[in-house]
């Protein structure tokens, strides 16, 4: 099979784009970093497959950019890359706050926190937000508050993971328990780093109830962990049913000294949703039913299978 191509300098190459153009812009302070970088495709991209734990706005803009970004108008095509590496570098702004998506900031002492108002780079892009003008950014190079405001992998899967449907009638019910879902489920990644404690979490009427009693220190007793949750949906699908159902029947009663191996609840996902090898026991299961199988496993048993 034919390889598609997978950067932006593979995508013009193949369609023929002058590549005099770019090495004249070279010749341009301004438009000079951009050329740089789409001839840096192929490293940038080799980058962005490495592990993780948080990465700028910017290294997030510059990626997308080389994975994802084109252009079209060869003759004005400086303006052009430079929109498109904007967007790639704003587009999280919209998500923020409102549906779980946190920034992070460096807390000074080689760590990180969740970015919070009096931050001047988090209130930088708050107002753009606020003032509809992130579609209106245009640069060649990612300015300081897309250096400075940082991605947490954890959480941006968590955000993935929820976020790839925005319909239904109830929009805005759906976005608050889909937001407090994708908190919960970062605090569950992350624990305690500062500041993610009370990031996002406001608790909508009938959206979801936790017991406490979840919260245990020590040994783990099935009576305990399998207190009912109480959640409110806007609608049930076939697969949210199919997950609900996997997760009733390996965590509603178990033997403590036994617990339902991870592995083989992903793989019951696989096969239930249709992914991967499909559930196939000699076979690893999908990343994505992995994420799930540690989603709808109790907080109470920790990392232990």
């Amino acid at each position: 099979m034919k390889k598609e191509p997978s950067t932006i300098l593979e995508r013009l190459s193949k369609k023929g784009f002058p590549f005099s153009k770019l090495y004249e812009a070279r010749s341009n302070a301004y438009t000079a970093p951009l050329v740089e970088l789409i001839l840096a495709s192929e490293q940038i991209m080799a980058s962005s497959l490495k592990p993780w734990s948080f990465k700028s706005l910017a290294q997030i803009g510059r990626e997308e950019f080389v994975r994802t970004g084109n252009f079209y108008e060869y003759d004005k095509w400086e303006r052009a890359a430079q929109r498109e590496l904007a967007d790639c570098t704003g587009r999280y702004i919209y998500y923020e706050e409102a549906e779980g998506l946190l920034f992070f900031v460096q807390d000074g002492s080689g760590g990180f926190r969740v970015a919070k108002p009096g931050d001047a780079a988090y209130d930088f892009v708050r107002r753009l937000n606020k003032e509809n003008s992130v579609s209106d950014l245009i640069f060649a190079t990612a300015p300081t508050w897309a250096e400075e405001l940082f991605l947490g992998r954890e959480n941006f899967e968590a955000y993935k993971l929820l976020w790839y449907n925005n319909d239904g009638d109830d929009y805005e019910k759906t976005k608050r328990l889909k937001s407090e879902a994708v908190i919960r489920e970062t605090q569950r990644r992350m624990g305690c780093i500062p500041g993610l404690a009370d990031a996002g979490l406001h608790h909508g009427d009938n959206l979801v109830g936790l017991d406490s009693g979840h919260e245990l220190a020590s040994a783990v007793d099935s009576s305990d962990v399998a207190n009912s949750v109480t959640i409110s949906l806007p609608h049930m699908n076939k697969a949210l049913s199919a997950v609900f159902e996997i997760m009733g029947n390996n965590w509603s009663s178990f033997d403590p000294k036994r617990l339902p191996k991870q592995v083989n609840i992903a793989r019951e996902i696989d096969k239930a949703l249709g992914w991967g090898k499909q559930g196939d026991p000699g076979n690893e299961p999908s990343r994505d039913a992995k994420t799930i199988a540690k989603i709808i496993k109790p907080d109470a048993i920790g990392e232990s299978e």
